[in-house]
Order: C-alpha cells, then sequence, then structure tokens
C-alpha cells in the first residue's frame, strides 16, 4: 500500500463524516424548530447556532437597586403623559370614524372549558406576577382551581368590575440600545398576575372574533392579527411596490414610527372608540373598569418601588394591550388618501404616480392631514 492509497482513504472518509456530521445537525436543528411551540424558543435556537449572545440584564451604572427602581417608575409613568401635554388638538379623534358599528358585543358567561383551554396554552416560563403566584402553580393544580377561576371571572363580568388585585403590574426595565444610563433607552414590559393573564386571553380572544368576524379591522393592519404577520405585510408592500413598476410609475414610501405608542393611549379616547366599534353598555362599563386604577411596581433583582398610579397608556406584555391599540389606530388609512401598510404601530405609506412632481403635491396633501390625526389622538412620531 502507498501512501498516496492511504491519503485517499484518509480524505474519502474525512469527507463522509463531515457530511454525516452536517447533515445530522441539520436534522437535529431542523427538528428543534419544528418542535419549539413560542417564535422566541425558535430564536433561542437560531442565536445559539449562529453563536450571537444573549442580551445580558444590563442597568445604568453605579445606582442602588432600590434608587433605580424608583427612577424607573416614575420615568414610565410620567413619560406618556409628558409626551401628550402640548401635542393634542381641538379635534375630535371619533370624527374619523365615519359610522357606527351596527354589531354590538355582548360578555358572556365564561366556561370550565374556556379556561382549561387557555391555561394549556399558556407557557410555564412567565414569572410571577406582584401576587407572586406563577403561571405554572395554576397549571398543575387547573382541576381543582378551574371552578373558583370560573367563579371569580364570571363575578367580575356580572358586577362590570376588573378585580384591582389583575391591575397591579410588576414592570422589568429591559435595555433596547444606545446609553445605557439613559432611562429613555429601557422599554417596559409588565408582568401581569398569572390569573389576569388567564382572564385577559379569555377576554382578548373574544374580541378579537367579534371585530374579525364583523369585518371592523381595517385590512391594512397586519400585527395582532389570525393569519397575519411580518411575511403578510412585507409581501402586500412588494405587490404595491411590484404593480406601481409594472404600470411605469414610480413608488415613494414613508415610514412612520411612533414614539411609545403603547404607552400614549388616553384611555378616554380608547374607551369612546371602543363604543363607535360595538363595545356598548354591559361591556364599555367593564372594560371602563380594567382600564381605571391601574398602578405599577418596578422590580430590579429583589428590589421594588412603591406603587404609582397609571393613568394612560395599554401594558405591553398583556393580552388585552394589542387589541386596544389596533383599536385605537384603526382609523389611520381613511385618513390618508394613500395606499397603507401597517404592522401594530409601525406604518407605511405608499405613493405612486407617473409624474414625480403630482407625487410629491399628494404627499404635501397628505401629511397635514397624518400629523392632525396624530395630534387628534395623543400621539407623536420619532424625531
Amino acid at each position: 500500500m502507498t501512501y498516496t492509497y492511504y491519503k485517499e482513504k484518509f480524505h474519502y472518509y474525512r469527507n463522509y463524516c463531515l457530511k454525516v456530521i452536517r447533515e445530522q445537525k441539520i436534522k437535529y436543528y431542523s427538528q428543534l424548530i419544528q418542535n419549539s411551540s413560542h417564535p422566541r424558543k425558535t430564536w433561542q435556537i437560531v442565536n445559539e447556532r449562529i453563536g450571537k449572545a444573549t442580551k445580558k440584564h444590563v442597568l445604568p451604572d453605579n445606582e442602588d437597586d432600590n434608587e433605580l427602581c424608583t427612577k424607573f417608575n416614575q420615568y414610565f409613568t410620567s413619560f406618556g403623559p409628558s409626551l401628550v401635554t402640548g401635542n393634542t388638538s381641538p379635534v375630535d379623534p371619533l370624527l374619523y370614524i365615519k359610522e357606527n358599528s351596527s354589531h354590538t358585543f355582548a360578555l358572556h358567561e365564561v366556561t370550565d372549558r374556556e379556561v382549561i383551554d387557555i391555561v394549556k396554552q399558556c407557557s410555564n416560563n412567565p414569572g410571577p406576577g406582584y401576587d407572586t403566584i406563577s403561571m405554572k402553580v395554576l397549571k398543575n393544580k387547573i382541576d381543582i382551581l378551574c371552578p373558583v377561576l370560573v367563579d371569580l371571572f364570571n363575578s367580575s363580568i356580572a358586577q362590570a368590575m376588573y378585580p384591582d388585585a389583575f391591575k397591579i403590574s410588576r414592570v422589568v426595565p429591559i435595555f433596547k440600545s444606545g446609553c445605557k444610563n439613559s432611562l429613555s433607552n429601557y422599554r417596559a414590559i409588565s408582568v401581569l398576575s398569572a390569573m389576569n393573564i388567564i382572564f385577559e386571553k379569555i377576554l382578548s380572544k373574544r374580541l378579537s372574533k367579534f371585530l374579525e368576524n364583523n369585518k371592523l379591522i381595517t385590512t391594512s393592519q397586519h400585527g395582532f392579527r389570525r393569519f397575519r404577520s411580518t411575511a403578510t405585510a412585507v409581501l402586500s408592500a412588494a405587490q404595491v411596490i411590484n404593480a406601481a413598476l409594472n404600470n411605469g410609475e414610480t413608488c415613494i414610501s414613508i415610514f412612520l414610527d411612533l414614539a411609545k405608542a403603547f404607552d400614549t393611549v388616553d384611555y378616554n379616547i380608547l374607551l369612546r372608540k371602543l363604543w363607535k366599534y360595538g363595545v356598548r353598555g354591559h361591556s364599555l362599563q367593564f372594560f371602563t373598569s380594567y382600564l381605571t386604577n391601574r398602578r405599577q411596581v418596578v422590580n430590579i433583582n429583589r428590589s421594588f418601588s412603591t406603587s404609582l398610579p397609571v393613568y394612560m397608556g395599554v401594558p405591553q406584555g398583556s393580552a388585552l394591550g394589542p387589541v386596544f391599540f389596533m383599536l385605537y389606530i384603526n382609523d389611520l388609512p381613511s385618513v390618508i388618501g394613500t395606499q397603507c401598510i401597517m404592522y401594530a404601530d409601525d406604518t407605511a405609506l405608499f405613493f405612486t404616480g407617473k409624474a414625480i412632481d403630482n407625487i410629491y403635491i399628494d404627499i404635501q396633501n397628505s401629511i397635514p392631514l397624518l400629523m392632525l390625526w396624530l395630534r387628534a389622538n395623543g400621539l407623536t412620531l420619532t424625531c
């Protein structure tokens, strides 16, 4: 046997082994992704594979945890109102909603089946809310606790009074980017009571079904909806652009970024819009209670701030918050005389035409209408 022979054999088996390893890795990670029940888990797998490190819990330098909790809570509860101050308009925001819905949303009693199904869908991972009761405890004892939860939820609906204990959020500041010593670079993530999560998911599912069945949500919105996603939003944008190009037209896109959009939702405007969309009478009284007397504490490590009242904004991390926000901005596409694609609070406007000068005129006519609508609703564009 010559040296060349062994060398060729070595290369053959080495390449064969590398091929088998590569195929098994692909199979392993494909199965992991297919079996992951949550997008967050999928991204954890992807980031692990590409070597992207998980973000550490970043906090401002040289600050005591107790002091930080107090500072963050004061900032989070005051930022929304301070952003809206001086940015309002005498225009009634409800003038933009042309018609009152002929359909009425009714709150019916919660059933055992609803509670059990929702609990099964809930993840064990979310940390406990302010009441320290974890979802894992509820899931493990749901057979015993189900009748208690059903009775509690139905009493709340019957009396149109949302439990005050459910309205306290444990807020965790999550660093986004930029200077870590600037409080504005942190997002407030609300960790809610496990019992509240179950109740909200039931309510959110019912309200979303009512809105979808009666076609009350603008077709421009791709966020927070079944069978809609970032993929459908991008596909719609591509179709608008391709249609313009195929017609020999120019397409100009303007992308809008709302500043602290979820945090600046005005409760009074939201409740009036809910009425316009068919949430009236007893149901509206119930959701008024949901939005009234909300409070939050900030939690960092083992330290907690005192609770402060929340006067505006829908909690990020809740089930009802996204549905409420979707309704809050639902009339935006009707304000602007151009094609609009939305994903949650991200909005893209598309202006098309054969003459570029005419497109500029359309933009100049549309922007003042947009700004007037934003001010009427207490919303602000990011500078």
